[in-house]
């Protein structure tokens, strides 16, 4: 049988700067996650991570692995479920909400 995944939101409003790809939004770190406006983004294996200020995702730096580094970036403003863990300025969550486009982060 599937496991139903039920979120509790946590009170946490968070940015999480994002590669656009066309008309798509996408994990920089893996290059295949994607984000959608009204959408829940639940993490794999790994978490998702953002930053509690929209400046710290606009100034946000990647892994030099990360599959889409260099890519035009793109801020959204998402609620965080399940949940957080922080890492360093971040937080890691087990899933995201976009709820809006903050910014275009970088040309």
């Amino acid at each position: 049988a599937d496991e139903v995944l039920h979120w509790e939101p946590v009170p946490y409003v968070g940015y999480k700067a994002v590669a656009k790809q066309g008309s798509k939004w996408l994990s920089v770190f893996d290059g295949v996650t994607e984000y959608n406006l009204n959408e829940l983004t639940v993490a794999g294996h790994n978490q998702l991570y953002v930053y509690p200020t929209h400046d710290e995702a606009c100034a946000a730096s990647f892994p030099t692995q990360s599959r889409l580094n260099g890519a035009k970036m793109v801020v959204l403003k998402v609620l965080c479920y399940g949940p957080g863990r922080c890492s360093g300025r971040k937080w890691a969550f087990r899933a995201v909400l976009p709820i809006a486009v903050a910014d275009v982060a970088s040309p």
